[in-house]
């Protein structure tokens, strides 16, 4: 996966990031073919109320994926719900 700033300082995929990334010609079609597998099969496949009061509606797209596949729906840390 390719991070912001091409560091290991991000923890996860962050979507956004990524597809700022885009406009730089450097992302071959392998790298972009892999990126939206990922992101498709890490969307929300029911509809979700969390805990606190949120909603996040089946086929909602993550703002990131963690390195270990678990799909984060809000923006911030590697835990929020």
């Amino acid at each position: 996966m390719i991070r912001p700033g091409g560091r290991d300082c991000y923890p996860a995929f962050w979507i956004r990031d990524f597809t700022l990334s885009l406009e730089s010609g450097l992302i071959t079609a392998a790298e972009l073919q892999h990126a939206l597998i990922t992101t498709a099969r890490h969307q929300q496949a029911e509809d979700w109320h969390t805990p606190s009061g949120s909603f996040v509606p089946r086929g909602a797209i993550p703002d990131h994926i963690t390195f270990d596949g678990k799909p984060i729906f809000f923006p911030g840390g590697i835990d929020k719900l």
